[in-house]
């Protein structure tokens, strides 16, 4: 009822009306002093309109209470006095409330004894002004004034833990319960009136009906408070409550007793147990509430984070089998989540000739939890669906949850990285035109070879050879016939010297070849290095089909032979130019060794 009043009217109106009735109702409980009830509910209320509504509440509060004691035949300075009381006490409670930032959801347990704490403070105020304003109307003897005041302060007090949770928390979603909740709790309730009669006939100890009747209770309020929050739980305490108090003043029940004052106290403490069990359920339950909800807010945030990475992210259990495969390992490797969840990751993104050594590193984890390969960086090869292979870079980690063993696997398809890096790496050891390695990477294949020769005691030949006439060409057809030219003798260089030996483009015209592995005596690897040049002689004598003509030239060819690396590469060059030049003395189309 508290939901939808917008209007400052309309919450006059409500407020006051509301603390009117609670008000008449607990005039009507028959344990009460003078006009002081065991249960003031109107304190909770008032309450909970200041902190809902703020200051616009207080001249509702005040009229509403200064007609319910006028109503009971006090005079008007006397309702009056009582309602000043009634008005300054909620809202010191509230203000007490509000500036130590009482949350009315109950998240945590503080909340709980700062709610005792500031409705006992503030009911002082309306326990002494409405005491006091008695006094002085000699409405209450002298001998019972600190009884009077005594039963206003905890009625007071038990009204605003009764009725400050409900009015705080009360929303319409609130107040929607199913038919079959309103018979569980119905068949509660009968429950607990009919065994309070049974156990205050059978039980004649007033301790251990009390025992037995909060024993009772106790599921029906956990039931009421786990299924409705605090609202539920806080109409059930109240409805207990008053039932409790009707059953002990018919005479019947465990709060009922001969002693008034053993009476009052019993009631006091059964409604005290039953607001303190049912804050405190509302406080787990909230804190558990607030569990789920960060976990649900961590398992999104998680889940976005997954799906948002631009790294395959691939999880699989301790059989090998694939639990987690985000959008981006959809991306990577061409599968659809759903196509591949449940199946063996070897069987999805491994290579073939890879699939035993994965399965193996992999139970090898399992059963020892070695971890060589994690946390670090590794360059592997992976497979598409359509069984093309790939170059990822792939970061292992791992996670035991609930007794499973899980590797997570974070891959970045590096193609184009590699691409880029293979690009970089030709531009800078390799010719552009013919794809040839250049003086650089010539003189890094020179210097193994010189080490290699003189390790295994071999020859090695270093081959300089110049093309004869190749101005003409580039001067009568163009450089674009030039080009094509340099290209196909590259390639016949290629295909007449062995995989292991090297050919590169020094410069223009101008190859060097290295032949590796010649015999161990001079004149022998004398004579395999002459077999070679005659070789490519023949070869590059051949006729050159360039487009739409035909051109012939020929080579000349400088050679020296070197078996240890006393020499640098560009001495070997320099004799190698000279014996080059000696060929081309000669008439060219030759070869000469550099002596």
């Amino acid at each position: 009822m508290f939901t939808h009043v917008n209007t400052n009217v309309g919450r006059f109106l409500l407020v006051a009306l509301a603390y009117f009735i609670t008000a008449k109702l607990g005039l009507m409980v028959p344990y009460k002093e003078s006009i002081v009830t065991l249960i003031w509910l109107p304190s909770g209320i008032a309450v909970g309109a200041i902190m809902r509504w703020g200051k616009i509440s207080l001249p509702a509060i005040f009229t509403a209470a200064a007609l319910v004691e006028y109503s009971v035949g006090l005079p008007v300075y006397t309702s009056i006095g009582i309602a000043c009381g009634n008005t300054l006490a909620p809202f010191m409670s509230a203000y007490l409330l509000q500036k130590f930032q009482f949350n009315h959801a109950l998240i945590k347990q503080q909340d709980i004894g700062l709610m005792l704490g500031a409705a006992i403070i503030g009911m002082l105020i309306s326990a002494s002004g409405g005491t006091f304003s008695l006094y002085l109307s000699d409405l209450a003897p002298d001998t019972q004034l600190t009884r009077i005041w005594f039963v206003w302060l905890v009625g007071d007090t038990v009204g605003v833990l009764l009725a400050l949770p409900l009015v705080l928390n009360m929303q319409k979603k609130s107040l929607q319960i199913s038919a079959r909740q309103i018979y569980q709790l119905t068949a509660w309730l009968v429950l607990f009136v009919i065994s309070e009669l049974i156990i205050s006939a059978l039980v004649p100890s007033l301790n251990k009906q009390f025992m037995l009747s909060i024993f009772l209770i106790l599921p029906a309020l956990v039931w009421a408070s786990m299924n409705f929050g605090i609202v539920g739980g806080s109409l059930v305490v109240i409805v207990l409550s008053v039932i409790g108090v009707l059953i002990a003043s018919n005479g019947y029940g465990s709060f009922y007793s001969i002693s008034a004052t053993d009476g009052i106290f019993s009631l006091w403490m059964f409604m005290v147990t039953l607001v303190v069990i049912m804050l405190l359920i509302s406080v787990l339950q909230s804190e558990r509430n607030l569990a789920e909800t960060a976990l649900r807010h961590n398992g999104k945030q998680l889940r976005a984070v997954i799906d948002g990475a631009l790294d395959g992210i691939v999880t699989i259990d301790q059989t090998g089998a694939l639990v987690e495969f985000n959008p981006a390992a959809e991306r990577i490797f061409c599968y659809k989540k759903e196509d591949v969840i449940g199946k063996s990751l070897s069987e999805v993104i491994i290579p073939p000739n890879l699939r035993n050594a994965h399965d193996k590193k992999h139970r090898e984890f399992v059963l020892t939890g070695k971890k060589n390969i994690f946390d670090r960086r590794l360059e592997l090869t992976a497979m598409r669906s359509d069984g093309s292979e790939f170059p990822v870079e792939l970061t292992l980690t791992s996670l035991n949850e609930g007794g499973t063993s899980l590797i997570t696997g974070f891959i970045r398809d590096i193609s184009a990285q590699k691409k880029a890096q293979q690009e970089i790496e030709n531009f800078a050891y390799y010719d552009t035109l013919t794809r040839l390695p250049n003086r650089r990477l010539l003189i890094d294949r020179f210097q193994r070879a010189a080490v290699a020769c003189k390790r295994t005691k071999t020859y090695c030949a270093l081959i300089f050879a110049d093309l004869d006439h190749f101005k003409s060409l580039n001067d009568t057809k163009g450089h674009d016939s030039g080009d094509r030219l340099l290209i196909e003798v590259a390639n016949r260089i290629q295909d007449t010297i062995r995989a292991g030996d090297t050919v590169a483009r020094l410069s223009g015209d101008e190859f060097v070849i290295i032949i590796e592995n010649l015999d161990s005596l001079p004149n022998i690897a004398y004579s395999q290095a002459s077999e070679v040049a005659q070789k490519l002689l023949m070869e590059l004598n051949k006729s050159y089909q360039l487009e739409l003509f035909e051109f012939n030239t020929t080579a000349s060819l400088g050679l020296t032979l070197f078996n240890d690396d006393k020499l640098s590469f560009e001495d070997h060059l320099r004799h190698a130019d000279t014996a080059m030049y000696q060929a081309k003395a000669a008439g060219r189309n030759t070869f000469r060794f550099y002596d």
